[in-house]
């Protein structure tokens, strides 16, 4: 049996400190655009009470575990790549996994949030990943997740152009390890089959910031009946389901 798509050189290779990041945080590198983990820390702390243990998959350097640690919470990071995780804070434990398969841990229902920035797209099955992220949380634990939204006016234009959505281009399948693409519809779809409750699918960061965007905002307004979040970023957020 085969086993699963896992692309991670350019991440070993930043590891070994070849090549750089364009964005960083105290000195460890973000592997996400500008802004992304920003955005996900305010609406972490929105959520989620300080104090509150959180799970944070495919956290690349810590950085932003290190940031969600230095706001007062509990954080367990999960990565694929070990070498590549710099992170030292005393709040913090670290585990080597592949997400493609089961990472409970033994930890089903302890953590208050679960938190997936970035790192859906890099994985074979997106409801693979909310699955275990639902058994992972506590009675009203809250999921984050965020991807590249293939909805964009950006991605749009990219795609009657290309065939291929804005940032799944062939060099970001072999340098960044972006082979699924989830649309909005899938990831809602997803949250709700888990078990989900409370599910809202969003978007941050202008789509319409280029030609390309303006393009792409053209191409949207022909389809009027295309109710999908229009941002850069797509953003899941949703709650698992107290006892009763």
């Amino acid at each position: 049996m085969q086993e699963p798509t896992v692309k991670t050189d350019h991440y070993e290779e930043l590891s070994k400190g070849h090549g750089e990041a364009l964005y960083a945080y105290k000195g460890l590198p973000i592997l996400a655009t500008g802004g992304t983990h920003e955005f996900a820390a305010e609406t972490v702390s929105s959520l989620v009470p300080a104090g509150a243990s959180i799970l944070e998959l495919g956290a690349g350097s810590g950085a932003l575990s290190l940031r969600l640690a230095e706001a007062g919470y509990r954080v367990t990071a999960v990565d694929y790549v070990a070498a590549n995780y710099k992170a030292t804070h005393e709040s913090i434990e670290f585990h080597a996994l592949d997400l493609n398969r089961d990472f409970l841990l033994d930890r089903q229902g302890t953590f208050d949030a679960v938190v997936a920035v970035e790192i859906i797209e890099h994985l074979e099955n997106a409801r693979h990943l909310i699955r275990n992220s639902f058994a992972l949380l506590k009675p009203g634990g809250t999921l984050l997740v965020t991807t590249p939204n293939v909805n964009s006016p950006a991605s749009l234009a990219t795609f009657v152009w290309t065939g291929r959505f804005a940032l799944f281009l062939p060099r970001h399948y072999e340098k960044d390890g972006h082979i699924n693409p989830v649309p909005w519809f899938v990831m809602e779809d997803a949250l709700n089959e888990a078990g989900f409750e409370g599910v809202s699918v969003s978007s941050f960061k202008s789509g319409v910031r280029s030609i390309k965007g303006f393009l792409g905002f053209l191409v949207q307004c022909l389809g009027w009946r295309n109710q999908g979040p229009k941002g850069q970023k797509l953003v899941g957020t949703a709650t698992k389901p107290r006892l009763h």
